[in-house]
C-alpha cells in the first residue's frame, strides 16, 4: 500500500485501485464532505459511481458519465436555513437514457423519521425482493404498505402511527425489535 497522508490518528492510502481511509485509534475512520449553505440551498455530500474513459477513449465525448449516486443534502423543508442540519438522503440512478442530469432519477429518499420519496415501481420491486411479502393492512397513496409480512407469516415489519414506536419487527406475533428501543428481549 502506498501511504498518501498519515498522522497519529489515521492514514490515507492507495492499494492498487482502492483508496483506503484508515483509523489508528478505536474510532471508525470518517470521510467528510461539506458545502456552504445559503438561501438557495447547499450543504451535503455525494458519492458517485461513473463510467469513465477506458484506454484513453472518452465515452460519448465525456471523461465520465454518471450512473448513480448516494446524496446527503439539507432536507427540502429546511433547505437554505443556515445552521439547520436536518438531512435528507437520496438515491439517484441513471435511467439509461443518456448522460445528462435529466437522466438521473430519484427512486428513494428519506429523512431521519420518514420516507420522503418512494416510487410505486420501486416499492413493488422491494416487496418482490423480500420474498413476496404482502400487505395485510391499509396501503397509503403511492402503493407502499404500512405492514410487510413474510410469505410464511412468521416475520412482520409494522410501520405504526407516530405516537407508537414507529417501526416494529415481529417474529411469531411477538415484538423482537423497535425503532425506539432496538432489540427486545424474547
Amino acid at each position: 500500500m502506498q501511504i498518501i497522508a498519515e498522522n497519529d490518528r489515521g492514514f490515507l492510502g492507495l492499494d492498487g485501485n482502492e483508496l483506503v481511509l484508515g483509523s489508528k485509534v478505536p474510532d471508525p475512520a470518517k470521510l467528510r464532505g461539506t458545502a456552504p449553505v445559503n438561501a438557495d440551498g447547499g450543504g451535503g455530500f455525494v458519492i458517485s459511481a461513473n463510467l469513465s474513459r477506458h484506454a484513453g477513449v472518452a465515452i460519448d465525448g465525456h471523461d465520465m458519465v454518471e450512473m448513480g449516486m448516494l446524496r446527503w443534502e439539507q432536507a427540502g423543508d429546511v433547505r437554505g436555513q443556515v445552521g439547520n442540519p436536518k438531512c435528507e438522503i437520496n438515491f439517484m440512478l441513471n435511467d439509461g437514457g443518456g448522460d445528462s442530469d435529466s437522466n438521473m432519477f430519484k427512486p428513494l429518499a428519506f429523512v431521519w423519521n420518514a420516507v420522503t420519496r418512494i416510487i410505486p415501481d420501486f416499492a413493488t420491486a422491494l416487496r418482490g425482493a423480500l420474498g413476496g411479502v404482502s400487505s395485510t393492512t391499509f396501503t397509503p397513496p403511492g402503493g407502499f404498505p404500512n405492514k410487510l409480512v413474510s410469505p410464511d407469516g412468521r416475520l412482520e415489519l409494522d410501520i405504526q402511527n407516530a405516537d407508537a414506536a414507529g417501526l416494529v419487527a415481529y417474529m411469531d406475533g411477538k415484538p423482537i425489535w423497535s425503532a425506539e428501543f432496538g432489540w427486545l428481549k424474547k
